[in-house]
């Protein structure tokens, strides 16, 4: 299906296949895909593995990997218990999904995790350009994947965006829009200002996830959640 709708944008002046990454109206077509659970007896055997690999508990994996299924995740403990390290992990082997990753820091904006206009020279002459931030990057991606690897289910799926230290930042106001389509509208579409044309617009697909991870015992420059905001993560401890 999606390589069918791939070759109808084409043939409707849409780039190529092979420069999806610049294709932002393809967010559409993929947009309702969503994560496919696996046969139990496969599950048990990946999450083992895991759990043989590193100092985790199979019930936090079983936990991590469900919260995955319904929604974005926050990984909560003390600093060095391996939070990033078993995201990767279950990310990897539980989902066959990419991560794109990212330090969140007290300096971030809307235009650090969506996007904004940049100075570029080249050549010797200087233009203002769209750059993405990490959230519209991982987005891309994440469309990116789903339509190039659909029929190989051997090769990654989807992207994610991992955004290590997420309270470091003043969420509300580095999210930006993002926030609401965190609440699970039905559209789910990312309007981008710094974009504009066929890019101004970006559907985020069923299948995209957000992984924070936060150390617990760090209080400094540390914003706490907003009531709002952690009602759209599951939270694992």
């Amino acid at each position: 299906m999606v390589t069918f709708l791939l070759q109808q944008l084409e043939n409707e002046g849409y780039c190529a296949t092979t420069d999806l990454q610049r294709n932002y109206s393809l967010s559409h077509t993929v947009q309702d895909d969503r994560l496919e659970r696996l046969e139990k007896n496969i599950l048990d055997e990946k999450v083992n593995n895991i759990v043989n690999s590193f100092a985790i508990s199979k019930e936090t994996v079983y936990s991590i990997y469900y919260a995955l299924l319904m929604g974005n995740v926050i990984l909560e403990g003390p600093p060095g218990t391996g939070k990033t390290t078993i995201a990767r992990a279950v990310c990897n082997s539980l989902f066959n999904v990419r991560l794109e990753e990212a330090t969140a820091n007290i300096e971030w904006t809307v235009y650090d995790l969506v996007g904004r206009k940049t100075l570029e020279v080249k050549n010797g002459k200087e233009s203002v350009v769209p750059e993405d931030g990490h959230i519209t990057r991982s987005v891309v991606e994440c469309c990116k994947q789903i339509a190039l690897h659909e029929e190989n289910q051997s090769q990654p799926q989807a992207t994610w965006l991992l955004i290590d230290e997420i309270n470091r930042c003043k969420i509300d106001r580095a999210f930006g829009e993002f926030f609401t389509v965190l609440a699970g509208s039905s559209e789910q579409k990312l309007t981008l200002p710094h974009q504009s044309g066929n890019n101004r617009h970006l559907f985020v697909p069923k299948r995209f996830r957000i992984i924070g991870t936060m150390n617990s015992i760090d209080k400094s420059f540390v914003n706490s959640f907003s009531q709002a905001f952690a009602r759209r993560f599951h939270f694992v401890l």
